[in-house]
């Protein structure tokens, strides 16, 4: 997952790469200059850090997105009050189930590009239920039982692996103990 956000730091950066130095600590002219990160589900915000900070000393504004991750409508507004607040064009990062959240916020004015990091992209009409039930049917996608609440985990035995492959086991482990529960009704809504 670390090698992840740091290859999507890259992509984001690449077009300065090309314009300015990379020491620049200012994005190139006409670059979008906001850019909001939507986290995927099970995981918080924290999990954007690394790259959020490589970001910043490119010379971004870098917004983090606290997903309720309750349902889709509350994803959603959460990632729009973030919109709200950016002056600017903003590009809009998603991973995983936060592809999910980007594709309905992104058509706010402000937003000039949706950057999808191992992240679903449904169509119109398109739900998660009907993305994953598409396949292909992975382990992770079959540890994830409803609780009695009808809140959705990743078993802890295969959250590592299926989630955190590319971490030190120590942080692998600590993410599948302290992993926030996705509400069930999250799978449903389709895509608008």
């Amino acid at each position: 997952m670390q090698n992840l956000l740091l290859s999507t730091a890259t992509i984001l950066m690449a077009g300065a790469a090309f314009a300015a130095p990379v020491r620049s600590a200012e994005p190139p002219k006409g670059a979008a200059r906001n850019i909001v990160l939507v986290h995927g589900a099970f995981v918080d915000e924290s999990s954007w850090r690394p790259v959020a900070d490589i970001l910043s000393k490119q010379g971004y504004n870098v917004t983090l997105v606290e997903n309720p991750l309750t349902s889709l409508a509350a994803d959603v507004e959460a990632t729009k009050q973030a919109l709200e607040k950016q002056k600017g064009k903003t590009v809009l990062v998603g991973h995983s189930w936060g592809g999910v959240v980007i594709t309905e916020a992104g058509d706010d004015p402000k937003v000039s590009a949706l950057v999808y990091v191992s992240a679903f992209a449904p169509d119109v009409g398109q739900s998660l239920a009907s993305l994953a039930s598409a396949g292909p049917w992975t382990e992770g996608g079959a540890a994830i039982p409803p609780d009695a609440k009808g809140n959705l985990y990743i078993d802890p035995k295969v959250f590592p692996s299926a989630v955190a492959a590319d971490l030190p086991p120590q942080i692998a482990e600590s993410l599948a103990h302290s992993q926030l529960p996705l509400g069930v009704a999250a799978f449903e809504p389709p895509s608008t």
